[in-house]
């Protein structure tokens, strides 16, 4: 068996503050690349630690809801992510968002063009505060929304490429939503949608400013404005 105790006292160190960064309530969160050693310390004599290596680049940002409780986040499969979010604080250009099933309260941001991709059914999306949307992503790169489904949030997924400049991309690709006020919602951002199941809110998709845009294979159903695109054509 095991036995154990609860340590209110618990102070954390971090050996190398450039690699690894833990806040007095033993979270740990990257900074760069390297090797740190983290140190737990109750007391006198209690006191445990752990060794991380921080890698330069990590293509695919692990995302898994019960990491909630867990101190150590890293974004890999041992130490996952808790929420879509902190995967936007370090995800670069190119890279995947791999989230599991679970719940997530978001306001994810990404100024990265990266790919969201549920890895299986049952990823639940929901807004973070009453006026938060769920996703929004800012650039000229590409972006992807797969596999997931999103509900009761001010807006769904947004995207704005920069204005005056090369438009930005987005795809959204078997995504469900529900009880939200704008599902899609895109400017300056070439938009593809294909399987798109969106039901109850205001406007399912507006697209505004990119050119050309395109919705196939999608059901809108009980929104006010189902498809409506401003200076662009679908």
């Amino acid at each position: 068996g095991t036995a154990g105790r609860t340590m209110p006292d618990v102070f954390w160190r971090s050996s190398n503050t450039n690699v690894m960064v833990v806040l007095s309530d033993g979270r740990g969160f990257s900074v760069g690349p390297g090797t740190a050693t983290v140190t737990g310390k109750s007391g006198l004599r209690d006191s445990a630690t752990a060794t991380i290596t921080v890698v330069s680049r990590r293509p695919v940002h692990i995302v898994e809801a019960t990491a909630l409780g867990s101190r150590i986040r890293l974004g890999n499969s041992q130490y996952p992510f808790a929420n879509i979010g902190e995967a936007g604080d370090v995800a670069q250009d190119g890279d995947t968002v791999l989230v599991r099933p679970g719940r997530y309260l978001e306001d994810a941001i990404f100024d990265r063009s990266v790919v969201v991709l549920g890895s299986a059914p049952g990823v639940r999306v929901l807004g973070r505060g009453e006026d938060a949307t769920a996703i929004t992503f800012f650039g000229s790169g590409t972006s992807e929304v797969k596999n997931v489904t999103i509900d009761s949030a001010y807006a769904g997924i947004n995207a704005f490429g920069p204005l005056g400049g090369t438009p930005g991309r987005l795809r959204v690709t078997d995504v469900t939503m529900s009880d939200v006020e704008y599902g899609v919602q895109t400017d300056f951002t070439r938009t593809r949608v294909n399987n798109l199941r969106l039901t109850r809110g205001g406007t399912g998709i507006f697209v505004g400013g990119s050119g050309v845009d395109s919705v196939t294979n999608s059901t809108i159903t009980d929104f006010a404005y189902g498809v409506y695109g401003d200076d662009s054509v679908l």
